[in-house]
């Protein structure tokens, strides 16, 4: 039974990464008629992942929760029924729960069960064709354009969100079109490069790492960037070797800076920008240590409510919703989860600060591939510096 049950949690997580791909899925279904589908691939692959994990409870196996777990679900407990006490409703309720809670819950039904290497072999394989698949379509944008790349993959075109099919395409500053490839929106893109990348080098094709850097590079979404730059840099930290080479390669490092901020490419103009939303169009008068705004924010909030319906930061999303003690026990729930070894502990790292400028439950390839990381099995050898 044991094996059964996770090849349906298998089966769930194939679904999911196959979500990730909204134009790809969108174009298949539409052939047939009902491209509404590609909306509920994600749900579905989630029913996949839980049902094994609810026939598991219902056997009465016992299933011991961890420390970490036990306190961040309590402190949600009491938040969402100081919620339901203070009247949410019922949409915005279950809203809250996907964008909150519903991370939380895969990661603790992934290491509830033991997964084959196979597995994670398999979809190192399958993650590289999507890569290759990806970099070319959003090199065919930069050929074609962005009207006419949208005129093919949706035969409709609007600038820059399409209201229907959710799809975006811009430009970043300097110009560069930002391609939503095969997936929807640029941010998707590069995280999808991020944790194809971070799969594939740990798998037995590892030789392939550098292909996911370039749909990275390609997505031109600085979020993306920081945290590839954030797990290079702990890497050279933590090696001698590297720390020598960086010393010795500064004057090269340094033209290649100055030639980025030449092309705009690290302009913090939109920094700023984002930075004064947080100050100026947030106002929802959140406890500092408890928040109290998980009905009120994302897309829980109401119709209207403007920028806090947005919310681009994860970590002020956390904040107005459960407060600082919330970002902390959430922080610690992430550090002990999945940080086991010294490259998890540095993409975690990585994924953490980036939060600060992008909202995780927007990104379905996030959703998808960092609960991933608490396999702990998948990620372990015994080369690893396990921490």
């Amino acid at each position: 039974m044991k094996l059964k049950l996770t090849s349906i949690i298998f089966f769930g997580i194939l679904v999911q990464i196959l979500a990730t791909q909204g134009i790809l899925t969108f174009n298949i279904f539409n052939v047939i008629g009902i491209w509404e589908v590609k909306k509920v691939l994600h749900p579905i692959g989630l029913l996949l992942v839980f049902i094994p994990f609810i026939i598991r409870l219902c056997s009465l196996k016992q299933i011991i929760p961890s420390k970490e777990s036990f306190v961040l679900f309590s402190y949600l407990f009491l938040q969402y029924i100081i919620l339901i006490y203070n009247g949410i409703s019922v949409l915005s309720f279950l809203y809250s729960l996907r964008e909150v809670v519903v991370l939380f819950l895969i990661i603790i039904v992934y290491q509830s069960f033991s997964f084959k290497k196979q597995y994670f072999e398999t979809i190192a394989k399958g993650l590289l064709c999507l890569v290759i698949a990806n970099i070319i379509f959003v090199i065919i944008t930069m050929v074609i354009g962005a009207e006419q790349y949208m005129k093919l993959i949706t035969g409709r075109f609007f600038w820059p969100f399409d209201p229907l099919l959710k799809f975006k395409i811009s430009t970043f500053i300097g110009g560069f079109y930002r391609s939503p490839g095969l997936i929807g929106d640029s941010t998707s893109v590069g995280f999808f490069g991020v944790f194809a990348f971070f799969i594939i080098s740990h798998s037995e094709i590892k030789k392939f790492f550098w292909i996911p850097l370039i749909l990275v590079f390609l997505s031109f979404t600085r979020s993306v960037y920081l945290v590839i730059t954030i797990y290079f840099l702990l890497q050279i930290l933590s090696n001698k070797k590297y720390v020598k080479l960086t010393i010795a390669l500064v004057p090269i490092i340094i033209v290649f800076v100055v030639y980025l901020f030449s092309l705009n490419l690290l302009s913090l103009e939109s920094l700023w920008m984002r930075i004064d939303n947080w100050m100026t169009e947030v106002d929802l008068d959140s406890n500092i240590v408890f928040g109290g705004n998980l009905g009120g924010i994302g897309s829980a909030a109401p119709k209207g409510s403007g920028f806090v319906s947005i919310m681009d930061s994860y970590w002020l999303y956390v904040y107005h919703g459960i407060g600082l003690l919330g970002v902390c026990l959430v922080i610690y729930f992430f550090f002990k989860k999945t940080a086991y070894t010294k490259d998890n502990l540095f993409i975690l790292i990585g994924f953490i600060v980036s939060g600060l400028f992008v909202t995780y439950s927007q990104s379905i390839p996030f959703l998808v591939f960092f609960p991933l990381l608490a396999i702990k099995n998948w990620w372990i050898t015994n080369t690893d510096n396990i921490l």
